[in-house]
């Protein structure tokens, strides 16, 4: 963490500038189920490890310490075998790297993108170290450097996986200045609220009162005690509060050697897509642009490509279906409806037909009603509910793809009637072009509640990549015999 020393400014220790808080000491923990009530920014890890509270087991960041050392033993073993140092390095070695990762500040678990600049400059050191004894030439610095840093990144990433799964939470100090805390508390998947810390006026402008966490008063002058006597790891504050006031709590918890989070309310949108830098005194979030025009346009070849492929392979299997439709139930072989994709354009989907339409809708059902689809429909003729079944009346779409109105993989394109019959609930679901598979239906289809398959289709929409259209791809046909919510 950035700190000011006294001198000809004038500025003291405990005060900070607006720009305190470097790049790589806000990050983004989205480790709360539902981001939207809240997203935890981390603002200046402390230096010093919060070690008071006793464990049954070493943690993430003494299994680190000793795989750092192994590591490091191995890397100058293989310098050993040839010839590029000295038998003496072995023996050093272990305690060089993990020191040099100490001064740098890499403990414990840390995701990659935050573990690399620590690890780079204990990398660096080691390196100059080896070129002042003479211990390695400069091409060997370079090729141990390089080791040291992979290893040490991807230790701290499986750090990171290792301290999630074994459940390690921190025992955590909640401020609460009137962020929902209870939503977002009971969604942390790190942290065990054991205390409620509540400030003085006028410090605290908006705390709510009411928790079922134990509460203790004090200002900020008191809170490096609480922390002590509590043996907090984690001062966390929810909600919004001035800059001057942050700082005051931030300082009491570098005191205290504990890690400092500031939960703000944010939409809901995925970790892939959020980046936190330190701008002028304030955690700015960025969210990345979801899908290029280079993406975009190699999303469309793809869909273009496979689906000519895909009508050509199927076309014998095409015209059985349409002579079995045709020659089982009087009417047309294809069912034409208008729908709604991208941008809300209307288009003519084509699909198999499916159902005898000289027969009544059951009584009292309403085809407004988001994704309705009735799971016994008396107008199914019997070749069409086989059809249905195997998602093969689906096979027509395959033309509305090549004509741009349809994606391989999108939302499923809802009648007309339903989207302007629910604009708010189902228009979202039209920031993208509809597709002939989505996320909703390999995870359900029809056996899903409405908000369940709107949710769905939103997580696609935020969490798009051609590798995710890819893995949707490879369950739709599991989920096609599986059969399950097909109706």
């Amino acid at each position: 963490m950035a700190q000011l020393s006294p001198g000809a400014s004038g500025v003291s220790p405990d005060t900070y500038p607006p720009n305190a808080s470097e790049i790589d000491d806000v990050y983004l923990d989205l480790s709360v189920r539902d981001p939207s009530i809240a997203i935890a920014t981390d603002i200046g890890r402390p230096d010093a490890p919060a070690v008071r509270r006793p464990r049954a087991k070493a943690g993430p960041a003494a299994w680190t310490a000793v795989v750092d050392a192994a590591l490091a033993v191995a890397i100058a073993l293989m310098g050993l075998a040839v010839g590029a140092l000295p038998a003496i390095a072995v023996a050093v070695a272990p305690f060089a790297w993990v020191g040099s990762l100490l001064a740098f500040g890499a403990r414990g678990a840390a995701r990659p993108a935050v573990a690399l600049r620590p690890v780079a400059g204990a990398a660096s050191l080691v390196g100059f170290a080896l070129l002042l004894t003479g211990w390695a030439s400069a091409g060997a610095v370079l090729a141990i450097a390089a080791a040291l840093v992979a290893s040490g990144v991807a230790v701290r990433g499986i750090s990171t996986r290792i301290g999630r799964d074994e459940g390690r939470r921190l025992r955590t100090a909640v401020i609460d200045a009137g962020a929902a805390a209870d939503g977002a508390l009971n969604g942390a998947a790190d942290i065990t609220p054991v205390v409620m810390i509540e400030l003085p006026e006028p410090l605290l402008r908006d705390g709510r009162r009411h928790h079922a966490i134990p509460t203790v008063e004090g200002g900020v002058e008191a809170i490096p005690r609480i922390l002590d006597d509590h043996e907090i790891e984690c001062l966390l504050v929810m909600g919004v509060l001035p800059n001057p006031q942050l700082e005051a709590l931030r300082r009491a918890a570098r005191r205290a050697s504990v890690t400092f989070r500031v939960a703000v309310p944010i939409p809901a949108m995925p970790a892939r897509t959020l980046t936190a830098v330190s701008s002028d005194g304030a955690a700015m979030i960025t969210v990345s642009r979801p899908i290029t025009r280079v993406e975009a346009a190699l999303k469309r070849t793809i869909d273009v490509t496979i689906a000519a492929l895909l009508l050509a392979v199927s076309s014998p299997l095409l015209l059985m279906i349409a002579i079995a439709i045709k020659m089982s139930s009087p009417g047309p072989v294809t069912f034409r409806q208008w729908r709604v994709t991208q941008g809300g354009r209307r288009f003519r989907i084509v699909k198999f037909r499916t159902m005898d339409a000289s027969r009544a809708p059951s009584a009292g059902s309403s085809t407004a009603q988001p994704f309705f689809k009735l799971e016994d429909d008396p107008r199914l003729t019997p070749i069409g509910r086989i059809i249905r079944r195997a998602s093969l009346d689906e096979l027509p779409q395959l033309w509305n793809v090549i004509r741009g109105d349809m994606s391989l993989v999108g939302p499923r394109p809802l009648p007309v009637e339903q989207v302007e019959a629910h604009p708010e609930l189902l228009g979202p679901r039209n920031d993208v072009r509809a597709g002939l598979t989505g996320w909703w239906q390999v995870n359900g289809r029809s056996d899903l509640h409405v908000e369940e398959a709107v949710g769905h289709d939103l997580f696609y929409i935020e969490n798009w990549s051609l590798s995710f259209d890819l893995r949707i791809l490879a369950k739709t046909l599991p989920a096609i015999f599986s059969r399950r919510g097909a109706y």
